[in-house]
């Protein structure tokens, strides 16, 4: 019961790592797009 609970916060973080990488490599594409204009 305790490794299932383990489990289930540690799918937590890799999705929320995933989706926080993915919003800064948007965040980090729209700066640069603003920097060439």
């Amino acid at each position: 019961m305790i490794d299932h609970y383990v489990a289930e916060i540690w799918l937590s973080l890799k999705a929320l790592s995933l989706i926080n990488s993915q919003l800064q490599f948007e965040f980090v594409g729209d700066f640069l797009g603003n920097l060439q204009w």
